[in-house]
């Protein structure tokens, strides 16, 4: 499928969606403005189109003041939490720009261990950054164009 509002890059997704039900946490880093976000974004949908149900997707971007009261760890890992259990697994979290928020490393480290443990099916979680306390990650660089 074409995404009008979104450039197609399908040599990175090829290399990202043989990891995408794996209990692993995806990590998608490159320099500013190379189009992160938008990879996340076109993920989902593929996903979607693919077989994955709209609802057993969260997807957060910190730089939005619609998720500005999730900006600590806590909030965070409460919300999630809450979220991922009343949803039909498996769930797939994307954060962007979680740098963002306060002490992040914990709330991903604790929705990993409290969610992945039980069913390693249920939780994937997809990110911009470099830094994870966890050694269930999987990196992918993205470069410009």
């Amino acid at each position: 499928k074409e995404y009008s509002t979104m450039f197609n890059r399908p040599l990175y997704y090829e290399k990202i969606k043989p990891c995408m039900r794996k209990p692993f946490i995806k990590i998608i880093s490159g320099i500013l403005r190379c189009g992160k976000s938008t990879m996340m974004l076109t993920i989902q949908q593929l996903m979607v189109d693919e077989d994955v149900e709209r609802k057993q997707i969260i997807s957060i971007n910190f730089e939005s003041m619609k998720c500005y009261h999730l900006r600590t760890s806590i909030a965070l890992y409460e919300y999630v939490s809450e979220l991922v259990k009343t949803m039909e697994s498996p769930a797939y979290l994307f954060f962007d720009e979680i740098q963002i928020v306060k002490d992040w490393e914990e709330a991903v480290n604790s929705l990993f261990l409290a969610f992945a443990i039980e069913d390693m099916d249920n939780l994937s979680l997809a990110q911009d950054t470099h830094a994870l306390g966890t050694g269930k990650r999987i990196f992918f660089y993205l470069a410009i164009g």
